[in-house]
């Protein structure tokens, strides 16, 4: 009966993480609830905020979140003239740095959640010729690569994968092509939302290299349905069954607005960087999850997000700080939005609408 009942639970929650990609059958029992029906009387957080960007102010910096279903995650790929429509747009905003959610370079290997490949870098670096000692000291700019392609294998070295694709690919470099490890990855990579659109508006920007900025540490990683095995050895069925219809209805309203809009890369984009969607996006995580309160299960789901979301921001800041940014674009999984949203607010730059630089939708 217990294993039933946490069999149930981990679906219900794993659900919310695919269904911008379309996964909603077996939960869709009715249309999902108008946003203003579900916000508090009195919510905290003022979605008309969030229908046209800021005024600009002198000194402050301008920051665009667009939050992007993971491209590679999806049953269904978008076309390429409707990726080509999202980044003839977005490059109009002229960004000068870039982020992308990925792992940085020095994010210890294997540490927390990592799902970089784990490459042999000291294998490439004896048929390169390169020291990781030459390769920090090329990315640092202390000594000149011979050319972009080795840029990228500096890249490579120092563990910035990202930045070893968005040379490797704008210069057509052999190395994504010669090597079966690399090309493997590579072409993985090559569906991601960095390789299909943060690099091509970062090209067309003149930015030379992407931020990463993800953060996968274990002290942000509690997620009910990442800890089943956990709930399964303390919680009781009775403890489970009171969890279900929170969980239930959250996973239908997340994944039910989303449906309506995920046929179009430009419709979804539009519905995932819309007040409404941060209205949800509040909903869920400020209203809904401490309702759960089970173990304070739902609470501590909550606070471990917030936790990681500050992490990203961190890193993010720090970053445009460190590169007197003024224009930021950041390419992130959508439900971070809500979080790094507020946080940019909070840390005085000039929030921009996304829709504002998106094609427009249907």
């Amino acid at each position: 009966m217990r294993r039933a009942l946490l069999t149930i639970l981990v679906v219900l929650l794993a659900v919310p993480l695919a269904a911008v990609g379309g996964i909603w059958v077996w939960l869709q029992l009715d249309r999902p609830t108008p946003v203003d029906e579900l916000l508090d009387d009195e919510p905290t957080i003022d979605l008309a905020d969030y229908d046209v960007s800021e005024p600009a102010r002198e000194g402050a910096r301008s920051m665009l979140i667009l939050g992007v279903p993971h491209l590679q995650q999806l049953d269904d790929d978008y076309p390429s003239d409707e990726v080509d429509e999202v980044v003839d747009r977005l490059a109009a905003f002229d960004p000068d740095l870039v982020a992308v959610e990925y792992l940085p370079p020095d994010w210890p290997r294997g540490e927390g959640r990592d799902y970089r490949p784990d490459l042999d870098v000291e294998t490439y670096a004896q048929r390169w010729g390169l020291t990781r000692e030459d390769a920090h000291a090329i990315v640092d700019g202390e000594e000149e690569a011979d050319g972009p392609c080795e840029l990228g294998r500096a890249h490579l070295l120092i563990y910035d994968l990202v930045n070893a694709y968005h040379q490797w690919a704008a210069h057509d470099c052999d190395e994504l092509t010669t090597d079966d490890e690399l090309e493997g990855w590579s072409t993985d990579l090559a569906e991601h939302e960095i390789a299909r659109i943060a690099s091509p508006v970062a090209w067309r920007s003149d930015v030379d290299e992407l931020v990463s900025f993800d953060y996968q540490g274990e002290d942000a990683r509690w997620f009910i349905h990442e800890e089943a095995a956990t709930l399964e050895a303390v919680a009781s069925p009775g403890e489970l069954w009171q969890m279900l219809p929170v969980v239930n209805r959250r996973t239908r309203e997340l994944s039910g607005h989303v449906e309506a809009h995920d046929d179009r890369l430009v419709d979804l984009l539009d519905h995932l960087n819309s007040p409404e969607r941060i209205a949800l996006q509040y909903w869920s995580y400020e209203q809904t999850l401490p309702q759960i309160e089970v173990r304070d299960v739902g609470q501590r789901q909550r606070d471990s997000y917030w936790r990681r979301n500050q992490r990203l921001f961190d890193r993010l800041h720090t970053a445009v700080e460190a590169r007197d940014a003024q224009r930021v674009l950041v390419v992130v999984g959508a439900g971070h939005r809500y979080f790094l949203d507020e946080l940019a607010r909070d840390h005085g730059y000039r929030w921009v609408d996304p829709r504002e630089w998106l094609p427009e939708p249907r």
